[in-house]
């Protein structure tokens, strides 16, 4: 290596033309042979000496001559790629690093051209007056893209790269991949691995996104343990700052696991903490906490389901419900008519009788819901009061009625002219009516209504009933005034599906009892049961009153969120009525500060808006309808908890020693740390380029000490003259 150096200097005429300088010359060899002509005398030889000296000045002036010196600029250009991610914050690295630049960039500029970059998940040039001001706060380390993005920029400017890292690798394609087709050496520079690392760092935190409210839940706590083997550690579970559970364990070095319980009392969508309390000497403290949410709703929805025959519908919807967990079941079958002919008396059957005054009196009105499938209540000696509390049940407790077809149900079951007819949503068949035979599929009527809502929207959930395998039969049922009516037979408008609202509770019915044929229909075609599952999720949670939404809604995808995410909110109406008001949402952040939006985009449900968070915490949605005069006419309100970021940067700890050599042996270079390094190691491998330009260029004829030599010449000849005439 040699620093900057001058090569021999070059004249150039560049004013005449070739053709110029013969004629000159040809002129200038005439007027030399006159002369010598008659200057043979020997006193004559100073003059002829002389004339001809001025004539080749004149015509080297008359070329215009320039003095060029040029410069060979013989430095290699290095790029010192500076890690900025956030795991260099630990243990010191970023300031060792700082420190080690400025020591050693007098000895990097005396053999190289440098400049400098600082990466993390972009390249960013950085002037070395901000060497001292770059802050290790970036959130992944990518250095695949970063030596991309330098090389693509300024390739083939750039001799050699000085990359100062952890090695913690944790975005972007496979680094050892993107760098064998580069071709210039990448020398690597890494904190020291050989100090143990002391740290506990929590990575996730593994529960159900709800629970109920006064039900244990249980969750799973994944931490990282660096240098504390076989050390008792303390871990608590917060909620509002408040610590609502507490553990003891014992960690073992690298992967552990602690099971925790606690039991909600609130409803709602709640944010809690796990917390590992400091040991001493950690490393840093800033991962020993992990947050997460959990909404609560209320204890599971106890369902009472009475059947009056097996058959497959109640198979396959029964188990549905056992296998939800939000729902609990107590279901009856009858297997036995009292038509039906025994050849032994009742107290010898094996059979439970059905127990008529116990389930209409005293436990109904421990239930949410109940069901009633092709069930006559003649044939088992059901008082008319007992039809009463059932009306009770649903009008003055709250709860759900769901009725679904067969042979012995609505007016075929003789619940015309009962209690029960009041609170049915359809106007019955009559009893001597045949059931409505054959194949078809059920139209919808009203796409919106929660119990076929299938997907975010109403075009996607119509799309999905559009592919629903057809059902088999219904009863004759027919709108009544007051219900809505969701779904009817496609030619004759039976009424196949339609719900109401009765005091406080509700009531749905189902003219069609073989919507299993939607199950196995869709597994037929290869496709999951998930919207068999969705739809009757839907009418129990609706006639349950789970999930209240009302005619307006906010709809938010229930996702983890972390700052900078962009989130859809949909305002969703019911009631196609009320696209005609006004909508408003306000958005209330974590410092409190609250943030209205007036302008929403129009979407076939209702109206959307985006929004993207800065701030970790609790988000609150605020969103209404206003009619002219700043009436409310409808509103919705929803809670979104954004995520502190979380990476692998503030858990894995450990220098990746084998990285960083890696990376130097693809690229024929060396790896040092921040110790060790050797910049004769470097010089070594780095090809020198030399690239020549010009320094300095003077147009002689320009210059006035030719006019002085002339006029000294031409003084010269005068005093020679006089001389000779005075001898």
């Amino acid at each position: 290596m040699c620093p900057q150096n001058l090569s021999p200097k070059f004249m150039q005429i560049t004013a005449l033309s070739l053709f110029d300088v013969l004629i000159l010359v040809l002129a200038l060899a005439m007027l030399g042979y006159v002369i010598y002509l008659r200057a043979r005398a020997k006193k004559l030889s100073w003059l002829f000496g002389i004339r001809i000296f001025v004539l080749l000045l004149l015509v080297f002036l008359l070329l215009e001559p320039v003095w060029v010196s040029f410069n060979r600029k013989s430095k290699p250009n290095l790029a010192v790629l500076v890690d900025t991610s956030s795991s260099m914050r630990y243990g010191g690295r970023f300031n060792t690093v700082i420190k080690f630049i400025k020591q050693n960039l007098p000895l990097l500029e005396k053999y190289f051209t440098v400049d400098i970059y600082r990466f993390s998940p972009n390249l960013e040039p950085v002037a070395q007056k901000e060497i001292s001001e770059m802050k290790p706060n970036g959130i992944t380390t990518d250095i695949s893209n970063s030596v991309k993005q330098l090389l693509n920029s300024f390739g083939q400017n750039i001799d050699a790269v000085l990359l100062i890292s952890d090695g913690q690798n944790n975005a972007g394609p496979d680094v050892a991949e993107a760098l064998k087709s580069a071709d210039i050496p990448v020398f690597t520079v890494h904190p020291s691995a050989d100090k143990q690392i002391t740290d506990i760092s929590i990575i996730d935190v593994r529960c159900s996104d709800f629970a109920f409210k006064s039900l244990p839940v249980e969750l799973t706590a994944v931490f990282y343990a660096y240098g504390l083997k076989d050390r008792n550690i303390k871990i608590y579970l917060e909620k509002d700052k408040e610590i609502i559970s507490s553990k003891e364990t014992i960690a073992n070095e690298g992967y552990n696991e602690v099971i925790m319980s606690f039991i909600p009392k609130e409803l709602g969508i709640h944010n809690y903490t796990i917390k590992i309390m400091p040991v001493e000497g950690e490393t840093v403290i800033l991962n020993n906490n992990r947050e997460f949410t959990i909404e609560t709703v209320r204890d599971k929805l106890r369902i009472l389901y009475i059947c009056g025959q097996p058959n497959p519908e109640y198979y396959y919807l029964r188990n549905l419900i056992k296998s939800e967990p939000s729902m609990e079941l107590v279901s009856f079958v009858i297997l036995r008519n009292p038509e039906n002919i025994a050849i032994v008396s009742d107290d010898q059957l094996s059979l439970i009788p059905f127990p008529t005054d116990t389930v209409f009196t005293k436990d109904l009105f421990d239930y949410d819901v109940l069901i009633l499938e092709n069930f006559n209540y003649a044939k088992f000696y059901i008082m008319s009061q007992h039809l009463v509390n059932i009306n009770r049940f649903v009008k003055e407790r709250g709860g759900g009625l769901l009725m679904i077809a067969g042979e012995n149900a609505f007016g075929k079951g003789n619940y015309r002219g009962t209690a029960l007819e009041e609170i049915i949503p359809v106007n019955m068949d009559k009893p001597e009516e045949p059931l409505e035979e054959g194949f078809f599929n059920a139209r919808l009527v009203n796409y919106s209504h929660p119990i076929v809502l299938l997907a975010d929207s109403v075009k996607e959930s119509t799309k999905i009933w559009d592919e629903f395998p057809p059902v088999d039969g219904c009863q004759k049922l027919r709108e009544k005034p007051g219900a809505v009516t969701i779904a009817v037979h496609p030619w004759k408008n039976h009424v196949c599906i339609a719900c109401g609202e009765y005091g406080k509770g509700r009531s749905v019915a189902m003219g069609i009892n073989t919507t299993w044929r939607w199950l196995l229909g869709m597994a037929q075609k290869g496709k999951s049961g998930i919207y068999y599952r969705k739809f009757w999720k839907n009418v129990l949670n609706w006639v349950g009153h789970i999930e209240e939404s009302g005619n307006f809604r906010i709809s938010v995808a229930q996702k983890n969120y972390i700052p900078g995410n962009q989130i859809n909110v949909d305002l969703i109406v019911m009631d196609k009525s009320l696209k005609f008001y006004k909508p408003y949402l306000s958005i209330t952040e974590p410092d409190m500060k609250i943030k209205q939006i007036n302008v929403l985009s129009v979407i076939p449900d209702g109206w959307n808006v985006k929004f993207t968070p800065s701030l970790p915490g609790k988000y609150i949605l605020k969103a209404w309808l206003e009619k002219p005069g700043s009436n409310i006419v409808a509103e919705d309100k929803k809670v979104v908890f954004i995520k502190k970021t979380v990476s692998s940067e503030d858990f894995n700890l450990q220098v990746n020693r084998p990285l960083m050599e890696k990376i130097a042996g693809i690229t024929n270079a060396d790896s040092f740390t921040l110790t060790d390094f050797s910049i004769d190691r470097i010089n070594s491998r780095v090809k020198i380029k030399t690239v020549s330009g010009i320094k300095r260029q003077v147009n002689l004829w320009t210059l006035p000490v030719f006019c002085f030599i002339m006029i000294g010449l031409l003084l010269a000849e005068w005093l020679i003259k006089r001389i000779g005439d005075a001898t």
